[in-house]
């Protein structure tokens, strides 16, 4: 066995470490200054851990980043109502010419943010670019066509979901104040009251009995506008009108970028989101014919509570049961309002981004936090390492990814959905790092029962610290 090195500093071996051999560290030692030598010691794992940490940090804000670019931004609808509303102030100032100083920042101010907007609705574009190309690609091939086939039935099962719950809840409200008209309350007056007694409402004036048919009909009418427009079949048969109305989006989206190389180029083609405004034809067909229904389903939640108070006015109706008519007949309207809304907007966005091929980028955007986070397992030296990191650094870069996917496919709004998956990942990310403090003290005492009465201990310790605090100024 070798006992002694004679390493000088021109010896090209000297910055190897020997691992095996003692007296060659101690060689090492001797013959390499200090600071030199303190670089060639293994990193510490509280030392990996930190790196560990640290990569994770840039690959979750860079993917983060990139997803943004990659998916451009929601609630386009939103922005274009506040750059109308800017027009129509800018426009306002100029009409009664700009003086003074006050009139002049607004003007600018608006002018600036208008601009703004302007870039971040352009930006999307780079959107409709890589969906409509990946799905030409993906279309190209048997095995890929069926991927990117499969990818937008589930993007849109997921999102016809999201819609049919904000309609059910308008619907639940709906059957709700029907039964009691129909099966309850209205039942008990026409057998205790007198049906013949004329009472005036509005400026009409007829019989009990008369106004209780009336309030009888519209229920049924208000439920068959329901379920024409917004009940389950009712929105199949606008769907497939939808589909219909978008099948040309992806040829127009070619005709604008596609058509020569020069499109790609135009500054003019950037101006707008072309899926938004290519679709935008389309959009106000189905937003005639919900907002028309909406109208007509809200307006029959207004002559019947027009009755119904006028009723609770000559003490038919209680003021109790006036006030339970009244809520249910504000969530209908609420409930209608919001779904017809949802369904206008960012629902029909959606469906349009769907039929240009963004549901297979955004399932593959989700490879690359799960290819990171392979990486940070295969970096660990053991087995201890390896659950660190699937603690510390896999699973809060998949979940914040994981949740930016699902806040898109909820449809929230560019701002929401970024923060939503910001506070997702940094909720994991402590859960993550509690979780492997508790392990590696689990591996330490050998049981969870120990390491539970240490946390106790610690706390109790604390608390007793504070306690002894408190009761000290008052011994005085």
């Amino acid at each position: 066995m070798v006992t002694d090195l004679n390493i000088t500093s021109n010896n090209i071996f000297s910055s190897f470490p020997k691992y095996n051999l003692e007296t060659a560290e101690n060689s090492v030692k001797r013959s390499l200054p200090k600071d030199n030598f303190e670089q060639t010691k293994p990193r510490s794992k509280k030392k990996k851990i930190l790196f560990g940490s640290t990569i994770a940090s840039i690959i979750l804000t860079a993917g983060i980043a990139g997803l943004i670019l990659a998916k451009g931004l929601h609630g386009k609808y939103k922005l274009n109502l506040i750059k109308t509303k800017l027009t129509q102030e800018m426009q306002k100032h100029e009409a009664l010419e700009i003086k003074t100083l006050p009139q002049k920042i607004k003007y600018t101010w608006n002018k600036a943010v208008k601009k703004l907007i302007e870039i971040m609705q352009g930006a999307s574009n780079f959107t409709a670019i890589k969906d409509r190309t990946a799905d030409k690609a993906f279309r190209s091939n048997k095995v890929t066509g069926t991927f990117a086939q499969k990818s937008s039935e589930f993007f849109k099962k997921i999102t016809d979901k999201t819609l049919g719950k904000k309609y059910n809840k308008a619907e639940v409200s709906l059957k709700d104040l029907s039964s009691l008209l129909k099966q309850y309350k209205i039942t008990e007056i026409e057998n205790s009251a007198d049906l013949t007694k004329q009472i005036k409402i509005g400026n009409e004036k007829k019989a009990l009995g008369e106004w209780l048919e009336i309030l009888k009909t519209k229920t049924n009418l208000m439920e068959n506008i329901y379920d024409q427009s917004f009940s389950l079949g009712g929105r199949k048969a606008r769907d497939i009108e939808r589909t219909k109305l978008l099948s040309d989006l992806p040829s127009k989206i070619d005709e604008r970028f596609f058509k020569s190389i020069k499109n790609i180029f135009k500054k003019e083609n950037y101006k707008t989101y072309a899926t938004e405004e290519l679709s935008k034809p389309a959009r106000d067909i189905l937003k005639q014919e919900i907002e028309s229904s909406r109208d007509k389903a809200t307006k029959v939640l207004d002559e019947i509570l027009t009755v119904l108070k006028g009723l609770n006015g000559e003490q038919i109706i209680s003021d109790k049961s006036y006030k339970e008519y009244n809520k249910l007949a504000k969530k209908i309207t609420n409930g209608l309002n919001n779904a017809a809304n949802l369904e206008i907007g960012d629902y029909f966005l959606k469906q349009a981004e769907i039929k240009l091929g963004s549901s297979a980028t955004d399932i593959l955007s989700i490879l690359f936090p799960i290819g990171a986070s392979a990486y940070a397992i295969g970096k660990g030296d053991n087995k201890d390492e390896k659950i660190s990191a699937i603690l510390t650094t896999c699973i809060p870069i998949i979940g914040t990814f994981a949740a930016f996917v699902y806040g898109t496919t909820k449809m929230l709004s560019g701002a929401r959905n970024l923060m939503f998956s910001l506070v997702s990942g940094g909720v994991l990310s402590l859960i993550g790092e509690f979780s492997d403090k508790m392990y590696k003290k689990y591996k330490k005492a050998g049981s969870i029962e120990n390491v539970v009465k240490d946390e106790y201990q610690k706390i109790w310790t604390g608390l007793e610290t504070q306690i002894q605090k408190f009761e000290e100024p008052q011994k005085k």
